[in-house]
Parts: C-alpha cells; sequence; structure tokens
C-alpha cells in the first residue's frame, strides 16, 4: 500500500493529548536494576468522527487520523479490539511510509513506534465506512529512541572481537511495555537441548514478567556496527521481531523465558548454555545494548557465586540501563545467567554486577521447556545458520562425555548442560 501521506496534505490539526512534563520519577529506576525507562503511558485521544479524512490510496478508499502529543520524542498506540469492519491498519509519522499493524480481534494490541510527536493511523475498511477504531492506550517517548544513544566512553564494540560474532547475532535490543511505561533491555536467543531452532528468547524477569508485557515486545536483531569503528547502523533500517507469548519465569533467578511471534533473521546463532558452576576467578564475558545504544561487549572475571546470583567484576567495558537481561557467557562461550543489576559503570570500575544462575532457573522452569528432548526430524532450510556451538555429546553410549562419572546414557539429565 503506498504512503497516504502522498494522497493528502497532513492536516496541522487532530486528536490532541496535552504536552507532557518530565518529572523527577521519570528517571532511571533508583534501584540496582539496570532496564532503561524511555516513556510512559498517557491517556490517549478519543477518535471522533471529525478526526477521520477520507483518502485515495491504491487499495482503495481509507481513512486517516492525525494524533499528537506536543513535545513526545516518539509515540506508539495501543488499540482496542480490531472492528469487523476494518482489513488493515497502519501507523506512521508525516511524510514517511506506512508501517503496517499486526491486529488482533480478540484483544487490545499495540501498533509501532514512530518518531516524533505525530503520528498518522490509517485504516481500511469494507465497506468503505468510517472506522469504528478506538485507541486504549498511548505511549509517550521521553528519550529520543532513534538518535543513537550517548553511552558511557569505556563501552567497546562487539565487531572489534569477530571471535564473539556468532554468540552476537543472538543477542538483541529489545523495547516494551509494562506497568505503564516503556523500557529498553536486552535478550537472548537459546537453544532447546534438541536443537530444533525453535525462538525462545531468554531476558530479565524485572524487564518484563507478563503476557501483557510479551505481547508489546519489539526485539532490534543487528543493532551493532558492521566492522571495529564502523558507522552505526540506523535503528529504523535493523531486522525486528514484533511480539511473543511468556512462557517461564521467576524472580529468584531473575529470568524470563518467551517464545517470539516472529523468527529472527536467518544469519544469527541460537546460544549454548549450562547449568555448571563458574569457576572462582572465571574469565566471563556479557553482550549486551548499554543505555539501548548499539551492540557491545564486556569482559571481567566472577568474584562470587552465593545463593541467586553470580556476582562479576569487570576489568573492560562495562553495563548501564537498557544492559539488563543481557547473557554472561562462561569461559567456554554457554550462558550461565542473565544481568540483574549492579555498581558497575565506566567512572565505577570496582563497581560489581549481579546475574541470575541459569542453573537455579533450569531448575525452575527452564527444563520443562528447553529440556524436553524431541525425538522427530526437523528440516532445516539451507539459508538458515543454526547455533555454532556444539553439540553435548549425547550418543547414548558408555562414553562419559563430560566427565561426570556418568555413562552417556545419563549424562543428558546429569550434565545440565546444552550445546557446548
Amino acid at each position: 500500500m503506498a504512503p497516504a501521506a502522498h494522497a493528502v496534505r497532513a492536516s496541522a490539526h487532530g486528536a490532541a493529548v496535552a504536552p507532557v512534563a518530565l518529572p523527577e520519577h521519570l528517571a532511571p529506576p533508583a534501584e540496582s536494576a539496570k532496564r532503561r525507562l524511555i516513556g510512559r503511558h498517557i491517556a490517549p485521544p478519543t477518535l471522533s468522527a471529525a478526526h477521520w479524512q477520507r483518502i485515495d490510496t491504491p487499495d482503495g478508499p481509507a481513512w486517516r487520523a492525525l494524533v499528537r502529543a506536543d513535545g513526545a520524542a516518539f509515540l506508539r498506540p495501543r488499540f482496542e479490539v480490531l472492528p469487523n469492519n476494518v482489513t488493515s491498519v497502519f501507523v506512521y509519522a508525516p511524510g514517511e511510509a506506512p508501517i503496517a499493524v499486526s491486529p488482533r480481534r480478540d484483544a487490545p494490541f499495540w501498533g509501532p513506534i514512530v518518531e516524533g510527536d505525530r503520528a498518522f493511523i490509517e485504516a481500511q475498511t469494507i465497506d468503505g465506512r468510517l472506522p469504528a477504531l478506538r485507541l486504549a492506550g498511548l505511549s509517550y517517548g521521553t528519550v529520543p529512541f532513534w538518535v543513537p544513544q550517548k553511552e558511557q566512553s569505556c563501552n567497546i564494540e562487539t565487531s572489534c572481537h569477530p571471535e564473539w560474532a556468532d554468540e552476537a547475532s543472538g543477542v538483541a535490543l529489545i523495547t516494551f511495555e509494562e506497568h505503564g511505561n516503556t523500557y529498553l533491555c536486552t535478550g537472548s536467543l537459546v537453544t532447546d537441548i534438541s536443537h530444533t531452532m525453535t525462538p525462545y528468547f531468554l531476558t530479565a524477569n524485572h524487564c518484563l514478567s507478563d503476557q501483557a508485557a510479551a505481547e508489546s515486545l519489539v526485539a532490534y536483531w543487528y543493532y551493532q556496527t558492521p566492522t571495529c569503528g564502523g558507522s552505526v547502523p540506523s535503528l529504523q533500517n535493523v531486522p525486528l521481531s514484533e511480539g511473543a507469548d511468556f512462557l517461564a519465569g521467576g524472580a529468584l533467578s531473575d529470568y524470563t523465558l518467551m517464545l517470539l511471534h516472529e523468527a529472527p533473521p536467518t544469519e544469527r546463532s541460537f546460544l549454548g548454555w549450562s547449568t555448571d558452576p563458574l569457576a572462582g576467578g572465571e574469565e566471563i564475558t556479557v553482550i549486551h545494548h548499554p543505555g539501548g545504544a548499539h551492540k557491545r561487549i564486556t569482559f571481567g572475571n566472577m568474584v562470587n557465586g552465593f545463593a541467586t546470583h553470580w556476582t562479576v567484576r569487570y576489568y573492560e567495558g562495562s553495563t548501564e540501563g537498557g544492559s539488563s537481561g543481557s547473557p554472561l557467557f562462561n569461559a567456554g562461550k554457554q550462558i550461565v545467567g542473565q544481568l540483574t543489576g549492579g555498581s558497575a559503570a565506566c567512572f565505577f570500575m570496582f563497581g560489581s554486577d549481579r546475574f541470575g544462575k541459569f542453573a537455579l532457573s533450569w531448575d525452575n522452569g527452564l527444563a520443562d521447556i528447553l529440556g524436553v528432548e524431541v525425538t522427530t526430524t526437523t528440516t532445516v532450510p539451507a539459508t538458515t545458520t543454526t547455533s555454532t556451538i556444539p553439540d553435548p555429546g549425547d550418543d547414548d553410549d558408555a562414553t562419559d562425555d563430560d566427565a561426570d562419572g556418568m555413562s552417556d546414557d545419563d549424562d543428558d539429565e546429569d550434565d545440565g548442560a546444552c550445546c557446548g
């Protein structure tokens, strides 16, 4: 469908809401959690008949309304259940190409994020009549999301460490709506024990913790420089996946596992994991999106592993708001946790971060999903990149593949590791 912005001139009027000030409570959370707040929900305007314009498009007549929220860095509308006479919905900034919405007829649904404080909502109807489309909410952006974010100076581009390129390809920047706000975090694709290439996605539970938040998820892939010191791509041009199902989660080890509604790009890896403990002082690596900026890599060591979390300290790079949920890799490049938060920062390298233990998450829900063996054969398209992390060695013989004192027919349950 051609951009409706070419069909008629954008009106200066529209369904408007009052400007939103930026009070103190819009600062990042005071606790050590490292998600980043970038917007908050406000009451939506009512789209009355006076706000709709009839326009001509190559697909026939359609209706368009302008929503204004003065001063917003971005807007994201939430719609009520799709009316029966509406066949398609688009959202876009004035002068930009329409972005198709994946509507639902059984529940409210979120549209895309559009830059600026003006957003057109366009609806195609079966009978050409005025759409009975209503807004259920509106996210008012307080951070210029599309502008490359200024992260702290010590952060290192993942492209400067090509030996981590496979792992970096499975990590994504995510945005989502929860508890009346819009946040940024980081998450990663994880493999199941049978390598089915099902798009399971791991992040922190303090980032998003229920189905409503999972429905609003947008994951941005390959938001990274192509070469060390290369140019940063536009966030509007990278591949994305929208929506997910919440499968399991828990506050104890601060984990959430989701199933993405849309497949990630084909050139990516499903990341391996382990429930084995980290050794004292073991080298660790974190791949994340600090402050919502393009992808970075951080190196450090484990300093303790009491109770539910691993505590680490960095010697190169750090983390910040937006890094929450990022995977913690052991020396064997396996995920052993996801970031909760901490005091580490470029200006405070003595600070430490805490990561919820993957082993604890495994015992509290992950094993029921990632640990279920699938015996049917899965055909993988030739263009798809599978996980580059080796198979755990479940050849069901008498060989003790992982040196845990058990024969291999017992290893699958006892070694607590997948794919590395």
